[in-house]
Parts: C-alpha cells; sequence; structure tokens
C-alpha cells in the first residue's frame, strides 16, 4: 500500500479535490485531517522546553527541588494546544521547586504560576489572583495580561 499526503491552504479545494481522487480507480480510502495549529517558531520552542520539563528528576536544581508534576505538564501542554502564537511569543516557560510551571512574560512584569488545580498570578497590570487551573481561564489571563 502507497499513501499519499497533500496540503491545501485553501479549504474551499477539498471536496472537489476529493472527488476526483476518489473516482481514481484504485484508490481504496480517502482520508481528511485538518491541522488546527500550524507549528510556529513560539510553539515549537515552547514545546521543547515542556519536553524538557518532562525530563527533570527528583533534585533537579541540587537544592530539593521537585519535577513538575503531570498535571501540571498537563495543563501547559493543553494550554500550548488551544493558544494562538501571539498569546505565548512574549512568554518563556520555567520549572519552579515545588512541581509547578512558570509562565514569565519577558516585556512586562507577569508571572503565572501553573499547578495540578489551579494557578496563580502577578501581573503590574491585574490584581493577581488564585483561579482553577482550566486552560480557558488561562488563556483569559494570558490575553489581559498582554493587552
Amino acid at each position: 500500500m502507497v499513501e499519499m499526503v497533500i496540503k491545501l491552504e485553501d479549504e474551499s479545494l477539498l471536496t472537489p479535490l476529493r472527488r476526483v481522487i476518489q473516482s481514481l480507480s484504485g484508490i481504496t480510502q480517502v482520508l481528511v485531517r485538518k491541522d488546527t495549529q500550524a507549528k510556529s517558531e513560539t510553539y515549537l520552542r515552547h514545546q521543547a522546553r515542556i519536553q524538557e520539563l518532562c525530563s527533570l528528576k527528583d533534585d533537579w536544581d541540587d537544592e530539593g527541588a521537585i519535577p513538575p508534576e503531570k498535571q501540571a505538564i498537563s495543563n501547559i501542554k493543553r494550554l500550548l494546544e488551544k493558544s494562538n502564537d501571539s498569546d505565548l511569543r512574549q512568554w518563556v516557560i520555567f520549572p519552579d521547586t515545588n512541581g509547578t510551571i512558570l509562565l514569565e512574560n519577558k516585556t512586562c512584569d507577569a508571572t503565572i504560576s501553573i499547578g495540578c488545580k489551579e494557578f496563580s498570578y502577578i501581573s503590574q497590570h491585574l490584581r493577581g489572583s488564585h483561579e482553577k487551573a482550566t486552560t480557558a481561564n488561562l488563556l483569559k489571563i494570558i490575553k489581559k495580561i498582554n493587552g
């Protein structure tokens, strides 16, 4: 069996192209997969950083730090998948010594600490708070901080 991959920038071409392909003899299946997240430089940078965090072991700082907890990693991965490039372009990711993950904004004085069930933030523009760690809540705060 041979597979062929075709990438389309114009989604309106999908239906006519599918009809043409299906009309050819020997075609057994036509699958369509929509790539919802273009892999931007920001996305790739954050994805690589998350992989680094996943490899941290106990005492990674030689002072007793614990590695990021699996749920905190899951939370930051979901955030990365659901965000736009502009949402996280100015942010950097760091591990914290208590198993949480820190997002720090490079252009303004803002930090978000992402845990398993909650996140907290502090910003020069917003009064810091504790929130339930959902992707929607995180994105809302990031967008507010970004202005």
